[in-house]
């Protein structure tokens, strides 16, 4: 019974739980949650919403602003070196763009400034198949799948005049030759096990590419959204989503339009980071413009965490503040669409990596 007592009578053992209470919490798709919270253990969520239970003995951080999910950068040549194509063959599926990889490299770590907490790291593009891309975490540099996407190149930008392929209907016989025999990525592809990413720069591009994502039943995203205005329709009946071209201050109204109507007609998009050409802050000035113009701005936020990690094939690893998933997490002092807000601090496996000087 005494010890029983002195039990009862023991002080709470402290939580290892660190929880953030903020006045909006986006969760990477859907409304924001108002007086939404967090829960963190050991780098995981555990909980998240707006009934989530608070550990006892929790440290408690009162966000006046939002929070949302480490943007994704989808499609980007950030952290890599001059090996960013092999130009000897049209068709290298087993290549790995992650073997170029500069760990240290400052235009990757700059991400992070920016609210940016992963991205993927592709090769270049220009040939038909330029092998696999890599998903990155940009704080540390810390590989997380080396083999994330498989990059084509659908386009006239893969067509040369001194070897094959010469035309732009030769490249397209090339590509569904190569998944129609389905060997190496090109079978994991077809099995929906290696999700692709297909360049497009024109009409033809755009429509050869969705003929075959639908004929041989491909996951992923075509990458560029200016040629998609007219053909909305035909990209949706693919089954692939869109990595948008960026978006800067300059952007015509015909790419604001093109987005807008692959929204309109069912296609999920992710905004395309395209670094080191771009700055990662772009990204934000372009959800800004495509709210602007007509866009949701639950669709534009979701476009640049859980919808561009998902058609980036990193939809189990980023974008998304669900349990289990890494606490990568950035709070703002207001919605990340409004251009007058401030990011305040970047959290990475439940650690402050950026920002909130003097707490």
């Amino acid at each position: 019974m005494l010890q029983l007592a002195l039990l009862l009578a023991a002080p709470a053992v402290a939580s290892d739980a660190l929880v953030v209470r903020a006045e909006h919490l986006f969760l990477g798709h859907g409304e924001p949650i108002e007086n939404g919270v967090l829960v963190i253990t050991d780098g995981k969520v555990t909980a998240a919403g707006s009934t989530a239970k608070i550990p006892d003995g929790a440290v408690v951080i009162e966000h006046e602003g939002w929070v949302t999910p480490g943007f994704f950068g989808a499609f980007t040549m950030d952290g890599i070196g001059a090996e960013r194509r092999d130009d000897t063959r049209p068709l290298m599926p087993e290549a790995r763009i992650v073997h170029s990889l500069r760990p240290h490299s400052a235009s990757l770590a700059r991400n992070i400034q920016a609210g940016v907490t992963a991205v993927s790291v592709s090769p270049d593009t220009g040939r038909p198949c330029s092998g696999a891309s890599a998903l990155v975490k940009t704080h540390d540099a810390r590989v997380l799948d080396s083999q994330l996407q498989l990059c084509l190149d659908a386009s006239y930008g893969a067509v040369k005049t001194d070897e094959a392929p010469t035309s732009l209907s030769s490249l397209s016989a090339l590509l569904d030759a190569a998944f129609t025999e389905g060997a190496g990525s090109f079978g994991l592809a077809t099995a929906q096990e290696l999700p692709v990413l297909i360049r497009v720069r024109d009409r033809f591009s755009v429509r050869s590419a969705s003929a075959l994502a639908k004929k041989h039943k491909l996951q992923g995203a075509l990458f560029g959204s200016y040629w998609t205005e007219d053909l909305a329709g035909e990209v949706a009946g693919s089954g692939l989503g869109v990595i948008c071209d960026p978006i800067g201050v300059s952007a015509n109204q015909k790419a604001l339009r093109s987005i807008n109507a692959l929204v309109k007609a069912g296609v999920k998009i992710g905004f395309g980071l395209v670094g080191p050409a771009n700055s990662p802050e772009q990204l934000r000035v372009g959800a800004a413009l495509c709210v602007r113009s007509g866009l949701n701005p639950n669709i534009a936020l979701s476009a640049l965490t859980a919808s561009a990690a998902e058609l980036s094939g990193a939809g189990d690893h980023a974008g998304t503040l669900a349990p289990g998933r890494d606490a990568d997490f950035v709070l703002w002092s207001g919605s990340p669409i409004e251009l007058s807000s401030r990011l305040e601090e970047v959290w990475v496996d439940g650690r402050r990596v950026h920002g909130g000087e003097g707490k």
